[in-house]
């Protein structure tokens, strides 16, 4: 048993998502986001040690081989991170935290988003964000937009093209604490995660946040806990948006599929419950193409150092290995 030895094909929990292993990551890596790179490979960054390494995939020993890595933290950790092939880029938040190395040094180091080149990690350029601001989730716009979510303040960050400064799209506040994001089906606005509420809808162009309203067979409470969204691509004339959400506020975590019928929740179905890999997973990211099959394939942060760090970033208990995962996911 144990996370470095996952089954390579498996239904677990008869959940409707297939899931292998890619690469399993040494104890004490803390993985936080993936995204693919060029040729097959990936990128991880590591809230731990505030790197971006660029793997080759793991291949039958799932053993990871470092292509490229770019520090980009100096002593704050690596958070979100998303990838944009169409420019060549990879964008990077980085905040400090007592759970990141070097953290006394770097503890009134302001928060950040980092360009870096997609295929070498060469730092291209870093916004600081405004004083106070935590940014951890980042997603960009087809149109070039960077959007940075500050779990802390509730708040939700633009950085436009061409700009060198921070504009509020969401007011400190408006959120309890905004997590993953990504674009509705309609393009006007963005589905955000707010861990301790649920998901809500924010319109890009006011700013505006209103809840997920739910079903009467969905119970209220069944989104808490969301840290990373994905929207999953949708049939011409369909009323109903799907995504998929990765869920660890219920330890030890889950995959599941949102389906939203106008910002009503309608359905919560389990993608990967009870898989062994999965212990506290982070994020989702889309991998290019789609299976023969049309699925959706995505690579999934099936676990991470949390539950190794307290809030001093003391270390507690032992970490041990951590596996992404590629997950093919049905789109009917």
């Amino acid at each position: 048993g144990g996370r470095d030895q996952v089954p390579p094909e498996e239904r677990a929990g008869g959940a409707q998502a297939r899931a292998d292993t890619v690469v399993v990551l040494p104890a004490g890596f803390g993985p936080e986001a993936a995204a693919p790179g060029p040729d097959g490979s990936l990128w991880v960054s590591s809230m731990r040690t505030g790197r971006v390494v660029r793997l080759a995939a793991g291949g039958a020993s799932h053993a990871p081989r470092e292509l490229r890595a770019a520090s980009v933290g100096e002593g704050r950790a690596a958070l979100g991170i998303e990838a944009v092939p169409a420019r060549g880029a990879l964008w990077v938040a980085v905040s400090a935290m007592p759970q990141a190395l070097g953290y006394g040094a770097s503890r009134a180091a302001r928060s950040a988003l980092v360009e870096l080149d997609l295929a070498t990690g060469a730092e291209r350029r870093r916004v600081e964000a405004p004083a106070g601001a935590h940014l951890g989730d980042v997603l960009v716009h087809p149109d070039g937009r960077v959007f940075a979510a500050d779990g802390r303040a509730g708040a939700i960050w633009t950085l436009r093209p061409g700009e060198s400064a921070f504009r509020p799209l969401v007011a400190a506040g408006t959120l309890r604490s905004a997590q993953g994001m990504t674009l509705a089906d309609d393009g006007r606005s963005l589905v955000v995660a707010d861990y301790a509420r649920g998901l809500a809808r924010v319109d890009l162009a006011t700013g505006a946040a209103a809840p997920f309203a739910y079903a009467a067979d969905v119970a209220p409470g069944a989104l808490r806990g969301v840290d990373r969204l994905l929207r999953l691509p949708a049939a011409a004339g369909a009323e109903v948006e799907r995504y998929v959400a990765v869920q660890n506020g219920t330890p030890p975590g889950r995959v599941l599929r949102v389906d939203v019928r106008r910002d009503t929740v309608v359905a919560v179905t389990p993608l990967l419950a009870g898989h062994p890999a999965l212990l506290e997973p982070t994020t989702v990211a889309p991998l290019p193409g789609a299976h023969a099959s049309g699925d959706v394939e995505l690579l999934l942060v099936a676990a991470s150092l949390w539950p190794n760090l307290g809030e001093d970033g003391a270390t507690r208990g032992t970490p041990t290995p951590t596996a992404i995962l590629r997950l093919r996911v049905p789109t009917r």
